[in-house]
C-alpha cells in the first residue's frame, strides 16, 4: 500500500509539473510568437523608440507653444470715437494711465501723490457732469487717522499706525433712491520709492475711471450701488484701506468687493484669491467675464503664504468682514516695484481685456439677488479654474468632492471588472502583486524626475550659477526637464531588461497604465479627503485617460498590439486635456515665480523651487511615459541621446555667457534687485546724550546671488566696503518694513559715506517715565520726523513688553534672525503730505524685581525714511549708484537711526 501511494503521488506530481509547463507556455506563447513574427516580418510587436520620443516632444513642444501665443493673446484696443459712450474703450483709459504715471512715484505722504489724488478727484467730477441722469455719481475725499495690527508674509504680527492718509471715492448709484446694497471696487494710486507704479497701480485706477464713466451711461440704472475706491496707501502695507473700511460713513452698505493690484506689468488680470466662502462670486465671474483666468491653484499657493506679498483684499475680508475677489496682473514681474514699471510695458489690448472683463463682472454683481441675500451660497468654497482664458469651470467645492471620489471609484471598478472578466487575468494574487509592483516602478520614476532635477539644482548652486533661468528661462529645458525625463525613462529602461525582461511588453505597458491610474487616484484620494481644491488637476489626468484610452478601447475592441496607430492616437488624445492644461498652469507658475526669486533674498536656494515646480508636469506624464518603454525598441538610445543633450545644456549654462541670470537688452528687464541707502545712526545712552555716530552706504542685495557677481566684476567699487554686524535694536538697521528674516543684515555691505544733511531729521522725546506699580514702567514718547518712521523694541532681560497705546494693545514680537536672542518688536507709522503732528504712544513694560533698577529695561530704536523729496537721494549715493552695471536696478532713499538705551 505504501509503494503504491508513492507511486499515485509520483505520477500527479509528474502531471501537475507537466499542466504547470503548459501554462507556462501559454501564458508566453503570444510574446514568443510575436518575437518569432518580428523576426520574420510577419508581425510588428514593438513601437519605434526615435519616432515614439519625437511624437511626444511634439506633443509637449506644441503644448507650450500654443500656450505662450495665447497667453500674449489680447483683444483689440477700442478707439473712443468709433464706438457708444457706454462701450470701454482702452484709449480713454491709456491716457489716464499716461496723465497719472506722469506725476512719477507717487509715495503717501510726496507731493507727487497729492497731484494724482487731484487728478483723480477732477476726472471724476468730469464724469458726474455728463453722466446719464438715470445715474447719481457722489464724489468725496476722505482723510484717515488710525493704526491695527498685521501679521506680514510670514514675519509675524506688528502694528501699523498712520494719520492723514487720503483716499477718493466716487459711489454710483440710481438717481431715483440711492440702494441698500454696495459692491466695492478698489484701487491704489500710491507707489514705492523711484517707481512709476502704471501697473502698480495706475492701471487698476484707470479702468476704474474708465468703467464708472462707461457705466454712468447706460440708459438703465443699476440695482446696487458701487463705491469706487482710490485709495491712497496701500504701500504704506494696506493702511488707507483700513481706513476706508473701518472709518467711511459708506463701508456699512458694502455686502461684497472687487479688489484690484499687481505683481508684473501687463499680461492676462488673474483671479487669485476668492472668499472667504461665498462661492457665487467665482460663479458671477465666471458668467460674466468675457476673457476669465483664475484658478483654485493660485489661490492655495498664495493662502499658503509661498507668495512674500499681500493686498489689500486682506484688510477688507479680516477689519471688514467682506468676501470679494482678488485680481492681478502678473506677468513680467522683473518691474514690479522698479523704476522699469512703466506705460509702455503694458501691452496693447491689455487694459481693453481687463476693462471688458471687470465691466461685465460689477455689471452681473450690481444687478445680482445674491448681494441681498447669497441664501445656501453664503457658505462653501468653490473650485474654479478657466481652460486657457476661452472659458471658466467652477463648481462648489462638495461637488467636487462626489466628482473626485466618482472617478477613483470608476478606476477601482475598472480594475475589478479586469481581473473578474477577462478570461486572460491572472488572479486577483497574482494581479495584486503585479500591479504593486508596477505602482513601486511608477514610484521610482517620480523619485528620479524630482531627484535628477534638484541635484542639478544643488550642482549649480555649488559652481556658483545658481539663477541662471532668470533671464533666460529656456534654460530650465535643459538644465531640469531633460534631466528629468532622461532619469525617468532611465529607470524604466533598467526595469524593461531586468525585472520585465521576460514580459510580454504589451502586457507590461497595459500593467502600467493601470498601476498609473491606481497610483494617481490615490493621489487623488489623498488631496480630497484633505479638501485641497487643486485636486482638480489630479482630476483631468485620471478622467480623461479611463474614458478615452481604457472605455473607448475596448468599446472599440481596438488592440494596440496591432495598430499601433491607434495606440498612438489613443494615448495622445487622451493625454491631450490633461497636458495641456497642466503645461498652461505650470508656465504661469513659472513666469509668476521666477521673478520672485530676485526679491527673496537668502532665504531658500532659488533653484530647487524652479526646479520642482518644472518637474510637477514631468511627474504627471511620467507614468504614461513609463509604460511606452517597454513595448518600444532602440528607446535605449534615445534616452542617452537625451541624458548627452541634458549634459551638455548644463555645461553651456555654466561655462558660457548663457548662464549669465541677468539681463539689459530684454524687454522683460531683468536686473539684479538692490537696495542703496544712504544711512546715518547715533546711539543714545541713558540720559539721551549722543555716544557714537557713525554714516555709510548700506548696500542691500534683493537675491540669493547677494553682492557676489558685483564685487568680481567691479572691485575698486567694493574695496572699502564691511560687512554689516547685527548689533542693536533690530539689527541697529533702519528696516522700513518687517523683512529681516528675508533681508538679513549680515547679508548686506556698508560703504564709507559722508553724515546725512537733513532739514528735519528724525526726533524722540520720552515725555515721560512712571512707575505704575512694583513690576510695571510705562514710557511716554513723542517722534517727529519724516512722513515714514519704524519704532524697533528690544527689551532687556527678564522685561517685557505687555501693553501699548496703538493697535491691538495686544504686543507681539515679530520675527527677526539668529542673532537677536531677545524678542523684538515693530511699529510702522506713516502720515500724509506736510503734516506736522507728532507721534505720540506709550508702552508699557513688565520689569522683573530681581532686577536691578538702575540697569536699563529696553534697546528701542528709531528710524527715519526719507522716500521723496529733495533729502530722498544724497549726491554720494547717487554717484555710487551711476557706477554700478547696466544690469542691476536699485532702490534707494537717505534713512536715520537713533537707538536709545532706557
Amino acid at each position: 500500500m505504501e509503494s503504491n501511494s508513492n507511486g499515485n503521488d509520483s505520477s500527479n506530481l509528474r502531471k501537475r509539473h507537466q499542466h504547470n509547463n503548459v501554462n507556462q507556455h501559454e501564458r508566453n506563447f503570444s510574446y514568443e510568437e510575436s518575437k518569432q513574427r518580428a523576426k520574420h516580418g510577419t508581425s510588428k510587436i514593438y513601437l519605434s523608440g526615435p519616432l515614439l520620443i519625437l511624437l511626444s516632444l511634439l506633443f509637449y513642444s506644441s503644448s507650450v507653444i500654443l500656450v505662450h501665443v495665447r497667453m500674449n493673446s489680447f483683444p483689440t484696443p477700442l478707439l473712443a470715437n468709433n464706438h457708444s459712450d457706454q462701450y470701454f474703450t482702452e484709449e480713454r483709459a491709456r491716457k489716464h494711465l499716461d496723465d497719472i504715471t506722469g506725476f512719477g512715484p507717487r509715495v503717501a505722504g510726496s507731493y507727487a501723490n497729492i497731484q494724482a489724488e487731484k487728478y483723480i478727484f477732477s476726472e471724476l467730477n468730469k464724469i458726474n457732469q455728463v453722466r446719464n441722469p438715470v445715474h447719481d455719481i457722489q464724489v468725496d475725499i476722505q482723510n484717515v487717522t488710525g493704526s491695527f495690527v498685521l501679521d506680514f508674509i510670514g514675519v509675524g504680527e506688528f502694528t501699523s499706525v498712520y494719520s492723514n492718509l487720503r483716499n477718493v471715492i466716487a459711489m454710483l448709484s440710481p438717481a431715483e433712491k440711492i440702494g441698500d446694497h454696495s459692491i466695492l471696487i478698489n484701487c491704489h494710486y500710491d507707489t514705492v520709492t523711484d517707481s512709476p507704479g502704471a501697473s502698480d497701480d495706475a492701471v487698476s485706477c484707470t479702468l476704474m475711471l474708465e468703467i464708472l464713466r462707461a457705466l454712468s451711461q447706460r440708459r438703465t440704472p443699476l440695482k446696487h450701488n458701487i463705491i469706487f475706491l482710490f485709495n491712497g496707501a496701500e504701500e504704506n502695507i494696506l493702511q488707507a484701506s483700513h481706513g476706508f473700511i473701518t472709518q467711511h460713513r459708506w463701508a456699512d452698505k458694502i455686502r461684497a468687493f472687487v479688489n484690484l493690484d499687481s505683481a508684473g506689468a501687463g499680461g492676462w488680470e488673474l483671479v487669485f484669491q476668492t472668499g472667504p466662502e461665498h462661492p457665487w462670486l467665482v460663479r458671477a465671474y465666471a458668467d460674466s467675464a468675457k476673457y476669465p483666468c483664475g484658478s483654485a491653484v493660485c489661490q492655495e499657493i498664495f493662502q499658503s503664504g509661498l507668495v512674500p506679498s499681500d493686498t489689500d483684499f486682506r484688510v477688507f475680508r479680516d477689519y471688514g468682514n467682506l468676501p470679494g475677489l482678488d485680481i492681478a496682473h502678473v506677468k513680467n514681474g522683473y518691474v514690479y516695484h522698479t523704476k522699469y514699471d512703466r506705460p509702455d510695458m503694458v501691452q496693447p489690448g491689455c487694459l481693453q481685456r481687463g476693462g471688458e472683463n471687470l465691466q461685465a463682472l460689477l455689471v452681473t454683481l450690481a444687478t445680482s439677488k445674491q448681494v441681498i441675500d447669497p441664501g445656501e451660497d453664503k457658505h462653501g468654497n468653490m473650485v474654479f479654474f478657466d481652460f486657457i482664458g476661452y472659458f471658466m469651470i467652477s463648481y462648489p467645492q462638495r461637488v467636487g468632492v462626489l466628482i473626485n471620489w466618482s472617478i477613483v471609484l470608476v478606476v477601482l471598478l475598472s480594475i475589478f471588472r479586469k481581473i473578474t472578466a477577462d478570461s486572460d487575468s491572472p488572479g486577483i494574487v497574482t494581479y495584486a502583486v503585479q500591479i504593486s509592483g508596477a505602482v513601486i516602478s511608477i514610484m521610482l520614476t517620480w523619485v528620479a524626475v524630482v531627484t535628477s532635477a534638484v541635484t542639478v539644482a544643488l550642482l549649480l548652486n555649488m559652481v556658483g550659477h545658481e539663477m541662471s533661468w532668470y533671464s533666460n528661462i529656456h534654460n530650465i529645458s535643459w538644465l531640469f526637464i531633460l534631466p528629468g525625463v532622461t532619469c525617468g525613462l532611465g529607470v524604466n529602461l533598467f526595469l524593461k531588461h531586468t525585472v520585465y525582461r521576460d514580459w510580454d511588453p504589451w502586457r507590461v505597458e497595459t500593467l502600467f497604465f493601470e498601476a498609473n491610474l491606481l497610483f494617481l487616484s490615490s493621489i487623488l484620494s489623498v488631496l480630497t479627503y484633505h479638501n485641497i481644491m487643486s485636486s482638480y488637476v489630479i482630476l483631468l489626468w485620471v478622467m480623461f485617460p479611463i474614458i478615452i484610452r481604457d472605455r473607448m478601447s475596448r468599446l472599440l475592441s481596438i488592440t494596440f498590439r496591432d495598430n499601433h496607430s491607434a495606440y498612438y492616437l489613443m494615448t495622445f488624445t487622451s493625454l491631450f486635456v490633461p497636458a495641456f492644461y497642466t503645461v498652461y498652469i505650470t508656465y504661469a507658475l513659472i513666469h509668476f515665480f521666477i521673478p520672485i526669486m530676485g526679491r527673496l533674498g537668502r532665504v531658500v536656494v532659488p533653484d530647487i523651487p524652479v526646479s520642482v515646480i518644472t518637474a510637477f508636469p514631468v511627474l504627471l506624464a511620467a507614468g504614461f511615459q513609463a509604460g511606452m518603454v517597454y513595448p518600444s525598441k532602440k528607446i535605449g538610445r534615445m534616452v542617452s541621446i537625451l541624458g548627452l543633450l541634458s549634459i551638455a545644456g548644463f555645461l553651456l549654462v555654466v561655462l558660457t555667457p548663457l548662464g549669465f541670470p541677468y539681463s539689459t537688452t530684454n524687454e522683460q528687464m531683468s536686473r539684479q534687485r538692490t537696495a542703496v541707502m544712504h544711512i546715518d545712526r547715533q546711539f543714545h545712552d541713558q540720559s539721551m546724550s549722543v555716544i557714537r555716530r557713525d554714516s555709510s552706504l548700506w548696500y542691500i542685495p534683493f537675491d540669493y546671488k547677494g553682492p557676489r557677481l558685483l564685487q568680481k566684476e567691479m572691485p575698486e567699487l567694493f574695496a572699502e566696503a564691511k560687512p554689516v554686524l547685527c548689533e542693536g535694536a533690530y539689527c541697529g538697521r533702519p528696516y522700513l518694513y518687517p523683512v529681516l528674516p528675508l533681508f538679513d543684515a549680515v547679508d548686506s555691505l556698508d560703504l564709507p559715506a559722508p553724515r546725512l544733511n537733513l532739514t528735519r531729521r528724525l526726533s524722540v522725546t520720552v515725555t515721560k517715565r512712571e512707575t505704575i506699580a512694583p513690576d510695571r514702567v510705562k514710557l511716554y514718547f513723542s517722534v517727529t520726523g519724516p512722513d515714514h518712521m519704524n519704532c524697533y523694541i528690544m527689551p532687556r532681560p527678564d522685561v517685557r513688553v505687555i501693553w501699548w497705546s496703538m493697535g491691538s494693545h495686544d504686543p507681539q514680537p515679530v520675527r527677526t534672525n539668529d542673532h537677536l536672542t531677545e524678542p523684538t518688536y515693530f511699529l510702522y507709522h506713516a502720515h500724509g503730505h506736510e503734516s506736522e503732528d507728532s507721534w505720540d504712544f506709550s508702552v508699557e513694560f513688565y520689569v522683573s524685581q530681581k532686577k536691578d533698577k538702575t540697569d536699563p529695561i529696553v534697546d528701542i530704536g528709531f528710524g527715519g525714511h526719507y522716500l521723496h523729496g529733495n533729502n530722498q537721494k544724497t549726491e554720494h549715493s547717487q554717484r555710487f549708484a551711476s557706477k554700478l552695471p547696466g544690469w542691476t536696478v536699485y532702490v534707494g532713499w537717505s534713512c536715520t537711526y537713533d537707538m536709545y538705551t532706557l
